[in-house]
């Protein structure tokens, strides 16, 4: 047998103590001078050409600090792979494509906007 087989025994977690306890920092627990929080405004559809992308409302929550479409990154994309884009641009191909990202000073506050984001689809 391997030295590393564990099947049968108990092992200990590195990180159990702290996990048990409550202790232990995740991502989700971090707090920076400056954070934003991002929440994608995606695609409900499998494939449509976007018309138009109006994030007037969203911009009014309170906390929103910016709405960032395809059009707004300067990403040069080979003409075969519009499935790579981290944001379509002119055309979803896929259900659940970002179009739109929200950023906002909280989480709940980018959350609320993302359903005011406006979409036009074709």
């Amino acid at each position: 047998m391997s030295a590393f087989t564990t099947i049968g025994k108990s092992v200990r977690r590195v990180d159990g103590f702290e996990k048990v306890t409550g202790q232990l920092q995740y991502a989700g627990d971090l707090r920076l001078p400056g954070m934003l929080h991002a929440r994608l405004v995606v695609s409900p559809y499998a494939h449509a050409r976007l018309v138009r992308i109006d994030p007037s409302e969203a911009l009014k929550v309170p906390g929103v600090v910016q709405v960032i479409t395809g059009a707004d990154l300067p990403i040069a994309r080979p003409e075969s792979s519009r499935k790579g884009e981290p944001i379509a641009r002119e055309e979803v191909v896929f259900s659940g494509q970002p179009v739109a990202v929200v950023l906002a000073e909280t989480e709940a506050a980018a959350e609320d906007a993302v359903p005011l984001v406006q979409v036009e689809y074709e």
